[in-house]
């Protein structure tokens, strides 16, 4: 029996046997090898295709003898139709399922098996007439260059297809006109060809999601508020565009004598006022419509009915009044200003902004005019 240690010896052997055959990898990274795997096909359905119609043109207009003939015309016949067939095949596949990997993955796999089955059999027609059979290494060749496949999928579609092939030169004359080291090696060095670009294009796909989050997160950072974590002014500046053309309500607001908020209670209390103002405004407009312009002013953007608006600026206002903040004793207010436009660039988005913030001090200076 085997002792404890032998069994974890061996656990951990078969797993790190598993982790290379059918390493683990993002959902991502599987897609965006199956996308690169599908647009190989593409182009290899269509450069073989191509060579296969060039091959029958020019056997059909050449002299030629024997009966090797027929089978030769069959053979490129079926190579240029199956080729055309499946190109074809996958631009439909392309158009119907766009971003399906999984869909993408098998057709991929069927291309191969095939286009080395085809390959075999011509090769096998070659062998035994005695004649070079280029073809069968040329197809597995070519597909190991153009195709990712992890490791155990290289081990499988590349070994199967010389072993049988192998099997059926043994049978024919014990494979007698074969080299079966030079063989065998030619077989081993595919495999490795196959395992060592998937492990490289693993590589470079990871380390290119991982700059593409890197600068995801980084326009996210350059794009947010650092107290408030809504969006900032430079997110306003570049969402102008998404304005254009659109009959575009904005509104500033601006907090009452935050001044004095801050020189009375402490700048660790104004940011907990004006976080807790732009709590208010998200609830109220949504995270996406809510920007910091700076200091204590918010700007606030919409394109829906300005009484629908007003009716949102007031649900802010009996919000702040029920505001309560901790140590600050008094209430806190904020003005507003709205102005509304159709907006087609950036001078009209600026003139637009002039306007509400124009308004939103006409409000707060009638507000001081009252107390």
């Amino acid at each position: 029996m085997m002792t404890n240690t032998a069994v974890i010896q061996m656990t951990g052997l078969l797993k790190i046997i598993k982790g290379f055959l059918l390493p683990r990898s993002d959902t991502d990274i599987r897609a965006e090898a199956s996308m690169i795997n599908f647009r190989s096909m593409l182009m290899v359905s269509l450069i073989a295709g191509f060579i296969e119609a060039t091959g029958l043109v020019l056997l059909l207009i050449t002299t030629y003898n024997g009966e090797n003939t027929p089978r030769s015309i069959k053979s490129l016949a079926f190579g240029f139709l199956f080729c055309l067939v499946f190109h074809i095949n996958l631009h439909i596949i392309k158009r119907k399922y766009k971003t399906n990997y999984k869909v993408m993955g098998v057709e991929t796999l069927l291309f191969f098996v095939v286009m080395a089955i085809w390959g075999m059999g011509v090769s096998y027609n070659h062998y035994i007439r005695n004649d070079q059979m280029l073809t069968f290494y040329a197809v597995i060749i070519c597909l190991i260059c153009t195709v990712i496949l992890r490791p155990l999928y290289s081990i499988i579609f590349v070994a199967v297809p010389f072993g049988t092939l192998f099997a059926l030169m043994y049978r024919f004359d014990g494979a007698s006109h074969l080299n079966v080291f030079n063989y065998s090696t030619l077989m081993l060095l595919c495999i490795i060809g196959s395992i060592s670009k998937y492990k490289i294009t693993v590589e470079v796909l990871h380390s290119r999601a991982e700059v593409t989050k890197l600068n995801k997160k980084l326009r996210l950072a350059a794009r947010t508020d650092i107290i408030t974590d809504i969006q900032n002014r430079y997110a306003l500046t570049g969402d102008i565009t998404k304005h254009t053309g659109s009959n575009v309500l904005l509104c500033v607001c601006d907090v009452d004598r935050f001044k004095h908020f801050n020189d009375k209670y402490g700048h660790a209390t104004g940011d907990e006022i004006i976080k807790a103002i732009a709590g208010i405004l998200t609830d109220e407009f949504g995270t996406g419509n809510v920007y910091r312009y700076g200091g204590d002013e918010f700007v606030i953007t919409g394109r829906e009915d300005p009484e629908a608006f007003e009716e949102r600026i007031s649900g802010v206002k009996a919000a702040l009044k029920a505001l309560v903040i901790d140590g600050v004793d008094e209430t806190i207010t904020c003005s507003f200003g709205t102005a509304q436009s159709t907006v087609f660039s950036r001078e009209d988005f600026d003139n637009l902004f002039r306007e509400a913030d124009s308004r939103m001090y006409a409000e707060k200076n009638a507000a001081r005019s009252q107390t």
